[in-house]
């Protein structure tokens, strides 16, 4: 479906956007119909839908509508090819900002490019620089988009939202199923797209209580799947926290990295525990990692993770590092920790990002050589 899609946009470039209309119409309503019968059938509102067009960077899943990028398209596609196109214009202005009409109520283009272009540019020369330019005209209409979305969101969507646009959210939708730990069954696949655009879980028949023994209301307070994912005597936490575990020490382990997982005995003064100890048997500087994941939509941070993206990651980071704060190794030294968390939707916490780019920087391959993006595959 992807591959087709990318075909269709290739040729619906050259065509002028007046003639292409009714087709795009078309595409766009057999690429809605196709898109919701992948995720179960469930019947997607018009903010849903909205979501699914944005791209993947914005929590979306890139399912752009034809008819709204083919003006874009159509004007990137001739500015590659005729690079004095823009002097042929009578009125540049009044053609961009045809082409963003349908943002118009946001204020003039010159207001919406200039969101991610210097002062001293004006319009003709966002469009006679060809580098990338259907993003660039895009880019500014994506976001009003997404600003729209949470500006008439709910606490809780707000928060998804934010979430959904930070490091790493989106990346399973990027990856290829090249390895059966890469692929995701129908049903994974569905319970990820339904919590990533706010669709009521469909669980299966046999589930209808928690295991702590709460009755789930599955229509009711319950379809968002909070309850399963957070309850600590329902397992849900340390089972996931445990499969996050697992992947980094398979990740360590593909890069010849000593370590070893849940170390006891690490300190005599308390009962914490690493879930991860790195050991460096030639510096001696050995790091604890401790592996969390974060919820932004639980009760004492709700209100700053709909404020302010990440909010969820950076408060458990900062918990973590307290843990920690006063424990002390053998000869007086401060433990070298680094709170690996993750939030639900799938966004990476700063110092899990920083940790994985100083692995992949530090990583050879069989001859010797650093190569970043196959690391990340690992």
């Amino acid at each position: 479906m992807y591959a087709d899609r990318q075909t269709d946009r290739q040729t619906d470039r050259g065509v002028c956007p007046g003639s292409l209309q009714p087709a795009a119409i078309l595409h766009d309503q057999v690429t809605k119909k196709c898109f919701t019968a992948l995720i179960g059938n469930a019947e997607l509102t018009p903010k849903q839908w909205e979501q699914a067009t944005l791209p993947i960077s914005f929590g979306g899943f890139g399912m752009s509508s034809l008819e709204g990028i083919s003006r874009f398209a159509f004007l990137s596609s001739w500015s590659h090819s005729l690079k004095n196109l823009p002097k042929r214009f009578l009125s540049l202005e009044s053609h961009v900002n045809t082409i963003f009409s349908s943002c118009k109520e946001k204020g003039s283009i010159s207001y919406q490019l200039h969101q991610s272009l210097d002062e001293d540019q004006d319009l003709s020369e966002v469009v006679s620089n060809t580098k990338k330019l259907q993003h660039r005209l895009t880019n500014p209409s994506y976001q009003l988009a997404f600003n729209s979305l949470i500006d008439n969101s709910s606490q809780k969507d707000s928060a998804r939202l934010k979430s959904l646009q930070g490091k790493g959210a989106g990346a399973w939708l990027n990856t290829i199923p090249s390895t059966e730990k890469l692929a995701l069954s129908h049903n994974k696949f569905i319970l990820a797209a339904s919590m990533r655009l706010g669709i009521p879980v469909q669980y299966p028949e046999w589930i209808t209580k928690c295991d702590c023994g709460r009755p789930l209301e599955i229509n009711g307070s319950d379809a968002d799947g909070f309850h399963l994912l957070t309850c600590k005597t329902g397992g849900g936490p340390v089972w996931t926290h445990d499969s996050m575990m697992s992947v980094w020490s398979e990740c360590l382990s593909s890069l010849h990295l000593p370590h070893k997982c849940e170390p006891r005995d690490r300190y005599t003064s308390s009962n914490n525990r690493p879930d991860i100890l790195v050991l460096d048997s030639e510096t001696g500087s050995n790091i604890e990692l401790d592996v969390a994941l974060a919820h932004p939509w639980a009760s004492d941070i709700l209100a700053r993770a709909a404020a302010t993206a990440g909010s969820a990651a950076l408060r458990r980071e900062e918990l973590k590092l307290n843990k920690y704060k006063k424990e002390r190794l053998p000869g007086g030294y401060s433990p070298a920790v680094v709170p690996l968390v993750f939030e639900h939707f799938g966004r990476w916490g700063e110092r899990a990002m920083d940790y994985l780019k100083s692995l992949s920087t530090g990583w050879r391959d069989e001859n010797g050589r650093t190569n970043v993006a196959e690391f990340k595959t690992l």
